[in-house]
């Protein structure tokens, strides 16, 4: 299953604290398993502007985040083998980012074999 999320958020986008908490209530809510994180700050940015990305290895797959703060922007993604429910991602992306605005869809992934 893959989750992706392109929103307009209000706050928390340019602190990686937040983030960082944010990817935490991610893997505990959906039942997922954390291996490695990680995140870094692009203070110069690129045409788009200064911003965040986190990268989260889990054991189902991978979480990623980019965040471009000046425009309000959080783009998130979310690929696993194990289900979860894409509304309490939305629900942590609204309660963290104080987003207005969440557009997601995800895919179910054709498993061989089944």
């Amino acid at each position: 299953m893959q989750y992706i999320v392109d929103a307009r958020c209000s706050r928390g986008l340019g602190d990686p604290q937040v983030i960082r908490q944010f990817v935490q209530d991610v893997v505990q809510a959906t039942g997922l398993n954390l291996r490695q994180f990680i995140i870094e700050e692009f203070p110069n940015g690129s045409d788009y502007g200064a911003g965040i990305s986190a990268l989260a290895l889990i054991s189902e797959s991978h979480i990623a985040i980019h965040t471009i703060p000046q425009n309000g922007l959080l783009q998130f993604d979310v690929f696993s083998c194990k289900p979860f429910v894409p509304q309490v991602i939305d629900k942590l992306i609204v309660k963290h980012f104080g987003c207005l605005e969440v557009s997601g869809f995800h895919l179910r992934h054709l498993v061989l074999g089944r």
